[in-house]
């Protein structure tokens, strides 16, 4: 609702442009010869072939850009702004998010509320985790999901866990993790960062 989308019957020979009011989910077929750029009121989105949700209305205090696969680029649109280091290109991969504050013109970077498995053919359902280095289960995680999971390998080298990764999300498998070994978890930008004392 309350969003459009305009574009030239052809796109040129060197980029494909389309302004944007509201939001739109784009699945951009790849072409590294002519990028897919979306311009709105305040930020422009370009890429070379992913597929990425824009919420951008007219007048809203926050633009987003959510990305699903790929690689994207967000810029502030008005070119005045660009000597500031705060509002520099934000590169966006799969499952990162990109809040721009209208009002106060900054960005920032996070985790999706809602992280997708990226792998075409994901390896978390296929082993049963039988007395599995916790570790491990974590290296899993990240490979599944393409997030940057931090922790002290060395803290964890002692923690064992068995457990089967059902339909829950990415943080309620992190938090199922965390209450078993006794660690807590907390977001820091775009990664989950682990902090516990061990395992006996």
């Amino acid at each position: 609702p309350n969003s459009s989308i305009e574009y030239p019957a052809k796109f040129s020979n060197s980029d494909r442009k389309v302004k944007l009011r509201g939001e739109a989910f784009f699945d951009v077929t790849k072409n590294k010869n002519r990028p897919f750029i979306i311009s709105t009121s305040e930020v422009t989105v370009k890429v070379l072939g992913t597929s990425f949700n824009v919420m951008a209305y007219e007048g809203a205090k926050e633009i987003s850009v959510a990305v699903k696969t790929g690689k994207v680029s967000v810029v502030k649109s008005k070119a005045e702004v660009t000597n500031r280091s705060d509002l520099g290109e934000v590169i966006l991969t799969p499952n990162q998010e990109v809040i721009y504050n209208t009002t106060q013109e900054y960005f920032s970077k996070k985790l999706v509320a809602e992280p997708q498995l990226i792998l075409e053919k994901p390896t978390l359902f296929e082993t049963q985790y039988d007395g599995a280095p916790v570790i491990k289960i974590l290296e899993v995680l990240e490979q599944n999901y393409g997030i940057d999971i931090q922790y002290d390998e060395h803290a964890l080298s002692n923690c064992i866990l068995t457990t089967s990764m059902a339909e829950e999300g990415l943080y309620e498998r992190i938090e199922i993790i965390c209450k078993a070994i006794g660690a807590q978890f907390e977001m820091e930008d775009t990664r989950i960062v682990i902090k516990s004392n061990g395992c006996r």
